[in-house]
């Protein structure tokens, strides 16, 4: 959903402030498992390890090119109506509907306006699904 924040602003960069491990002398697996929030890459006996984390954000990189594929043919309304449409972000085609406590269109938790955004067990089927309408249309 972070990366595809990105697609739905057209941010055309990303600042990721976690994945960065010091390791002392010693272990490294040892040091992995005392601050392993912050790992996007483990170590093994041959070569790194991407994480979890590390996985999902090159997803999310790759996603995002083809939301920009669809950006650049039809413009961010077209990215817009895919993203909303399939119920990840609370935007359509002629634009965003922010929430927050006050003044908002749509009402949330936070007093800070952002878009609503999906975060529950559906998500992952949403963005498939949205993923598979943006690349119908890219190939289009």
């Amino acid at each position: 959903m972070f990366i595809l924040w990105n697609a739905l602003e057209h941010l055309t960069g990303v600042l990721y402030g976690d994945g960065t491990t010091s390791y002392n002398s010693g272990d490294p697996l040892q040091s992995v498992a005392l601050q392993g929030d912050f790992v996007l890459v483990y170590p093994s006996a041959s070569e790194p390890i991407a994480s979890a984390r590390l996985e999902q954000i090159r997803d999310g990189i790759e996603d995002w090119a083809i939301y920009d594929i669809v950006r650049r043919r039809d413009g961010l309304g077209a990215v817009r109506s895919i993203l909303g449409g399939n119920g990840l972000f609370s935007v359509s085609a002629s634009g965003v509907k922010l929430g927050c406590t006050q003044s908002c269109d749509l009402k949330s938790g936070t007093k800070f306006s952002w878009p609503l955004w999906s975060h529950d067990a559906s998500t992952a089927g949403r963005i498939e699904a949205a993923k598979l309408k943006a690349l119908q249309v890219a190939a289009t």
